[in-house]
């Protein structure tokens, strides 16, 4: 579960290494797979177009809390992570850099497992496009 005030590795090629999370969207307490959340970014490589200090909006892509499946298989990842997001709620960067899960649809009903939103859903088709092409 992501607050506000935790830190988050950025996992695309944007620029940034690391940034903190400073408001959960949708009005949430936390944030899980699937969110999005605006971002104020900590550290950044040296020929980086964005800025340390400036605000994007990311989508969660991994989380240091393991998800539970229905048959009760859990899935647990090393690092909280995040992709960052441009003004149109697409992807920002051209590649990622980490392995990430990407979810079909279970085949006894229409939700994602776990649940995410309908939008989120649109990038994380973007991304499953990217991840194939990339290899």
């Amino acid at each position: 579960m992501i607050q506000i005030g935790s830190i988050l590795t950025v996992l695309d090629n944007s620029g940034p290494f690391e940034a903190r999370c400073i408001n959960v969207l949708k009005n949430k307490s936390h944030a899980s797979f699937g969110d999005q959340v605006v971002l104020a970014i900590q550290s950044v490589k040296s020929n980086s177009r964005i800025l340390a200090g400036t605000v994007q909006i990311g989508l969660i892509v991994q989380t240091r809390k393991s998800l539970v499946f229905p048959d009760g298989s859990r899935l647990v990842q090393k690092h909280n992570g995040v992709v960052l997001l441009n003004s149109r709620k697409d992807l920002l960067a051209s590649r990622i850099n980490a392995p990430i899960v990407l979810f079909s649809k279970d085949s006894n009903s229409d939700l994602l497992v776990p649940k995410v939103s309908q939008n989120s859903y649109r990038l994380f088709y973007k991304l499953r496009i990217l991840s194939t092409s990339s290899v």
